[in-house]
């Protein structure tokens, strides 16, 4: 394991678990019951434009009836998705000056596998709801080339409590809408910035990322074939219930 890059809101480690265990999580996408992101809803952070990335099951650091994660397997699972969360667990140390401590800040942390294929992506978006302490994700793929894409786009304002504005309801209620069909307000803030940071999805890659940073994940390049960005993705929770 060797820090890649470190900035005030995003850390970047490289050959972040042996090989044996990334070869073992590897395996473990080949097992998964993978489907598509918007096969039972649509999950309003994927814009019609990102295409049909697909994920599986989530899995937490502890049990947790939190509605963050709805049905979740908590550790040990007895897969290797277990592997990667002892890594993050052992590394907890490296990461506070990121996400806090543990029991204070947050509490628990999930991890949930993904599938993009050419052509699908995540539009800009921020992680900062008050329950997130910050996110994460660990690259699986065995192997990736720099012209597939798939690059992580970090906004480089750094922190910031971004809100998608409010409006008034029919009913006369006030709601924020999110960004999932009108991305303007979003788009103005990324504009703002003269430039940012990207950090390619390399195997047995992990970045951390501050909460509140907005980030984008381009899409996969068609170049990249049957090839697939396999990823394991989540966030540091605060759950009190």
């Amino acid at each position: 394991m060797r820090i890649a890059q470190q900035t005030a809101d995003f850390l970047v480690v490289d050959d972040f678990l042996s090989a044996e265990a990334s070869r073992y999580v590897w395996h473990f996408f080949h097992q998964e019951p993978f489907r598509a992101v918007q096969a039972d809803r649509w999950v309003k952070g994927f814009r019609l434009v990102d295409g049909q990335p697909m994920w599986s099951d989530v899995y937490t650091s502890r049990p947790t009836r939190s509605d963050r994660t709805g049905v979740s397997i908590a550790y040990p699972s007895g897969k290797a998705v277990d592997a990667l969360i002892e890594g993050i667990i052992d590394n907890l140390s490296v990461f506070s000056e990121y996400i806090g401590q543990q029991g204070t800040d947050w509490h628990y942390f999930f991890c949930r596998p993904y599938l993009y294929p050419a052509g699908t992506g995540l539009s800009w978006h921020s992680d900062g709801r008050k329950d997130v302490a910050g996110a994460y994700v660990y690259y699986a793929h065995p192997e990736w080339y720099a012209h597939w894409g798939a690059e992580l786009l970090i906004d480089g304002s750094g922190f910031r409590e971004f809100n998608y504005p409010k409006h008034k309801m029919y009913d006369g209620s006030i709601e924020r809408l999110g960004a999932h069909l009108d991305a303007g307000c979003i788009s103005d803030a990324v504009m703002k910035d003269a430039a940012g940071h990207y950090v390619l999805p390399s195997p047995n890659r992990f970045v951390l990322l501050r909460r509140g940073v907005l980030h984008r994940l381009n899409p996969v390049h068609a170049s990249a074939g049957d090839h697939v960005r396999a990823s394991i993705a989540g966030f540091f929770i605060r759950d009190e219930s």
